[in-house]
């Protein structure tokens, strides 16, 4: 069966190891992996980028809950720390069940493309 290009324009059913490459963490062009190489900078502004996606939801649920609880208990008059505590071990704990799998897939697409990039960034 012959191959078929794509949307993304790369010829083929299967995604390559090179294709991987293809997004926003490139500069120049690389002949050699029908896309382009990565930098430095790239590599670690692809850490930002996927360190947010993973401790964003949950610093944000931590955040909703805590101000929540701190709201409640000024307005109930009830000063007790391990209710918010309680609140937000419960809150991070159905956030990570629930999208666990979503946030680990930017981490796991991060970690393809740096594993990928290492003989551009060794080489140059």
């Amino acid at each position: 069966m012959p191959d078929q290009v794509r949307h993304d324009g790369f010829q083929g059913s299967k995604p390559r190891l090179a294709e991987v490459f293809c997004g926003a963490f490139f500069q120049k062009s690389d002949r050699l992996l029908g896309c382009h190489a990565v930098t430095g900078d790239a590599v670690s502004a692809g850490a930002w980028v996927a360190f947010a996606e993973l401790a964003g939801p949950v610093l944000l649920v931590m955040l909703v809950i805590g101000l929540a609880a701190g709201i409640l208990q000024t307005a109930t008059q009830i000063r007790e720390a391990s209710i918010p505590f309680v609140l937000k071990l419960a809150g991070v704990a159905a956030l990570t069940t629930a999208a666990g799998p979503l946030m680990m897939g930017g981490m796991e697409q991060y970690a393809i493309r740096l594993l990928a990039a290492i003989p551009a960034l060794v080489h140059g």
